[in-house]
């Protein structure tokens, strides 16, 4: 199991599923607190966003679910988790991770 910590929830990917999880109170700003279960046969695609002057982001998307085409539409966006410039390298690990996967 793959697990990546962002600044708005936490991303914990396994063969199975991958579960978002927004459990501190920063974390329920845009989104209801909680985890949100999504089997790996459920995916359709995986978008990574690297962060530069602006936050990155992971957005984790069934079919029918809308891309986020910026960091500001991943803010609202329930199935992303942004993060800084520091965790790029981890996103795109877990990024690669979950596409193997699908």
């Amino acid at each position: 199991m793959q697990k990546f910590v962002g600044l708005n929830g936490t991303i914990s990917a396994s063969e199975k599923s991958v579960i978002l999880s927004r459990e501190k109170k920063l974390d329920g700003v845009f989104h209801k607190l909680g985890t949100m279960e999504i089997p790996i046969d459920q995916i359709e695609k995986v978008v990574f966003s690297e962060a530069g002057l602006t936050n990155g982001f992971i957005a984790i998307l069934r079919k029918g679910d809308k891309r986020p085409h910026s960091v500001f539409s991943a803010m609202k966006n329930q199935n992303a988790v942004i993060f800084r410039l520091t965790k790029n390298a981890q996103a795109q690990a877990l990024t690669e991770y979950v596409r193997s996967l699908i």
